[in-house]
């Protein structure tokens, strides 16, 4: 992944004091569906009745898309 050791470990430890100081953006996580995103967010959140379904109606994504959420926090 790195061409040296020496870029290896400063990746490392830039992504530690990015972390430290909450900065941190986990590229794997942009690996999930927005459709997943949602559906995960939703389950995890308290709201009315009326916006769950309201949520639930929105097309996050169109028919066969591909689309992937960046950065889900």
């Amino acid at each position: 992944m790195f061409p040296t050791k020496r870029e290896a470990e400063s990746f490392g430890v830039k992504a530690e004091n990015d972390k430290r100081a909450g900065v941190y953006i986990d590229h794997q996580l942009g690996q999930i569906s927005m459709r997943k995103w949602a559906e995960e967010w939703l389950a995890q959140h308290q709201v009315n009745e009326s916006t769950r379904r309201n949520y639930q109606g929105l097309h996050l994504e169109p028919p066969g898309s591909r689309a992937r959420c960046p950065h889900p926090r």
